[in-house]
């Protein structure tokens, strides 16, 4: 948002829904922290979601009540109408709870609408739904809806699934404010199955390769997207700039590849040395890692340059990675070339699938950052 001596009275989010990295910005704690600078005193700002009439699957609620939430800490009055269009309203000052009081207004000011009649804003302030819709969204334990975590999008991506298989209309999410059933059992088995696969992985050195290769596709696209999405919150523009930004990590690649080859030529491909270059590549993503993390908090500079340098650097360390594991102690390319390419190309794929449907919405972009340092630290296995 450019910054504006410009205030407003009203402002309307007419956004499409929170149901993608795109849209789930538009209802952020963030992006109502920006409307509410812009606010006259006494100014109200409204949304509209998308809801049900009468039941509200879990998915639903806790979707509804991480927006909630973020508005509510920015602005402390909040006013919520539920329907099939449920609206909510948010102010500093105290908002109308009567139906007297804008039934009058039409009245005075000879307001003549279709739809919006004396009748219906009764119903609407004065139907049960209401007090029980505020009373759940005030008491449901979800985190709020911010940049570094988007929360609704997992809400929504299993909303959406539950057109097709109704059965996950009842499935609830772990991690989000309830306490899922195995749901520790499962990072610990993370934390302990990783490392005994580096570990089992180190019996042939043909396994090594792969994993390894295969383990910087993943970090290296997981970096990629949330660099990206990061970006796209932080500035707001992100089409006209998405060509540069891939153009940026694309020429990293292609870097990486050209100077790792040669540098691993010179050193000599059985040379003891030439493994400090497959260690250093794996220090490199954990430098990485902590400049992108600097970036998100603000801490660093986050414009388009920055952003793209940083790309470039991912890039650079995954073809780098696979210059390495290529190249070293390998006297004829042609038999590993074609295993090492399909892990990286695996690798990416499943760091595109887990990254921007997981491990972003779920843990959030700074635990995201943690968790691939962690990964890169614990790739020193391989080398």
């Amino acid at each position: 948002m450019k910054e504006s001596s410009a205030s407003y009275d009203l402002i309307l989010i007419g956004m499409p829904e929170p149901s993608s990295g795109q849209t789930n910005r538009f209802y952020t704690q963030e992006f109502f922290r920006e409307c509410a600078a812009r606010l006259n005193p006494g100014g109200v700002i409204g949304l509209r979601l998308y809801t049900a009439e009468n039941f509200w699957t879990p998915q639903l609620t806790r979707r509804t009540a991480s927006i909630h939430r973020a508005l509510a800490s920015v602005l402390p009055e909040l006013l919520v109408l539920p329907g099939t269009t449920t609206v909510i309203t948010a102010s500093r000052a105290p908002l109308p709870r009567s139906p007297d009081i804008l039934n009058e207004r039409l009245r005075t000011r000879e307001i003549h609408a279709r739809l919006i009649t004396p009748p219906y804003i009764r119903y609407l302030f004065t139907n049960d739904r209401r007090f029980d819709l505020e009373k759940r969204l005030r008491e449901t334990e979800v985190p709020m809806n911010t940049d570094i975590r988007p929360v609704c999008y997992p809400y929504a991506v299993m909303i959406w699934l539950a057109r097709f298989f109704p059965g996950m209309a009842l499935t609830d999410l772990p991690g989000f404010g309830t306490e899922a059933k195995g749901s520790g059992i499962i990072w610990w088995l993370i934390g302990l199955g990783l490392p005994l696969l580096f570990l089992v992985s180190r019996l042939r050195s043909a396994w090594r390769r792969t994993v390894l290769v295969a383990v910087a596709g993943f970090i290296g696209i997981v970096f990629e997207a949330v660099l990206i999405l990061s970006y796209q919150a932080r500035e707001g523009v992100l089409y006209q700039d998405i060509g540069f930004l891939l153009m940026a990590f694309m020429a990293g690649l292609a870097l990486g590849a050209w100077i790792l080859n040669e540098a691993i030529r010179w050193t000599g491909i059985r040379h003891r040395r030439t493994r400090w270059w497959g260690v250093g590549l794996l220090a490199g993503f954990c430098i990485l890692g902590i400049a992108a993390a600097r970036t998100i908090a603000g801490e660093s500079p986050g414009g388009l340059v920055p952003t793209a340098t940083l790309l470039a650097a991912a890039g650079f360390l995954v073809a780098g990675i696979l210059a390495y594991a290529g190249l070293y102690k390998i006297r004829d390319q042609k038999q590993v070339i074609a295993p090492l390419y399909a892990a990286d190309l695996l690798g990416g794929c499943l760091g595109s699938l887990l990254g921007s449907l997981v491990l972003i919405p779920f843990l959030g972009i700074d635990a995201t950052i943690k968790g691939m340092l962690v990964l890169a630290a614990l790739s020193v296995l391989l080398i």
